[in-house]
């Protein structure tokens, strides 16, 4: 019997619901019933888990879905102390129980975008991945300083050259030492960012500041070991100055230095 026609049953469907959370190379996954379930994907573990109604009507594709689950689910101990800095996307399946040849339809995908924290239980706020692309994006202003995303497509500052590759000899907190940063003059890599192989995982912190062997970081790594080996790339703070000395880059920079610096609209008679 089809999924479809089990679906429309009044009497003859029994729904079950299949959720499967994605990082990188980690995957979750969890259902709905009260034992684990096998599928040809992978094992789904029988944890406590419901969801807001998967609206159908024009503005399906904007509406966010929200999964309520225990507070002890493995996925959500990644978000006690910081979001993870990459993606991750779920996606819900279902088929019927009683289905002699299962067919598993996947009625709805999308990304996490928040994960709060409550008493007895955590929501996990969802949204379809493609609302990204119907929201307004800023548009490029008129200013001194570089709009552009460093080592993004206009900006085109290779990325690998400038790396930095380093072991680390302590760990404190958001506070990372290592020999090699007191190579380069205090503040190199202020506004940069650090990767760190977390398993199967890239996890990514911003650098706020640099002095000497110390980089410290917005927000820690968890569980980094104080001999990780990190990448490094180092910051911008988008002047002409930094991008021609650091980065060679000005015949990209993409803001406008020469803006007149006196207001023809403060009263003064004379422009």
């Amino acid at each position: 019997m089809s999924f479809d026609i089990f679906e429309r049953s009044i009497f003859g469907g029994k729904p079950i619901e299949l959720y499967e959370f994605t990082r990188g190379g980690d995957v979750w996954r969890y259902n709905s019933t009260s034992s684990d379930i096998s599928t040809v994907v992978g094992l789904y573990l029988s944890k406590p888990i419901e969801r807001t109604a998967i609206e159908q009507n024009q503005d399906s594709g904007k509406k966010p879905v929200k999964i309520t689950v225990s507070k002890d689910l493995p996925f959500v101990q990644q978000y006690i102390s910081s979001p993870p800095s990459d993606i991750v996307t779920i996606k819900i399946s279902r088929y019927h129980r009683g289905d002699t040849s299962p067919e598993i339809v996947i009625i709805w995908q999308g990304r996490v975008t928040n994960v709060s924290f409550e008493t007895e239980r955590v929501i996990i706020k969802c949204e379809p991945i493609f609302t990204s692309l119907q929201r307004p994006g800023l548009r490029r202003l008129y200013q001194t300083t570089c709009p552009h995303i460093l080592y993004g497509d206009i900006c085109k500052v290779v990325k690998s050259s400038f790396l930095t590759n380093a072991t680390l000899y302590a760990v404190a907190g958001s506070t990372l030492s290592a020999t090699i940063f007191s190579s380069n003059v205090d503040g190199y890599y202020a506004g940069g960012f650090v990767e760190w192989d977390n398993g199967v995982v890239v996890d990514k912190r911003f650098i706020s500041s640099h002095i000497g062997d110390d980089i410290v970081l917005t927000v820690p790594f968890v569980g980094i070991p104080s001999t990780a080996n990190i990448r490094v790339y180092p910051g911008c703070n988008r002047i002409t100055i930094t991008c021609k000395d650091k980065f060679s880059n000005l015949d990209n920079y993409g803001g406008f230095p020469f803006i007149p610096t006196k207001n023809p609209f403060n009263g003064s008679p004379v422009f």
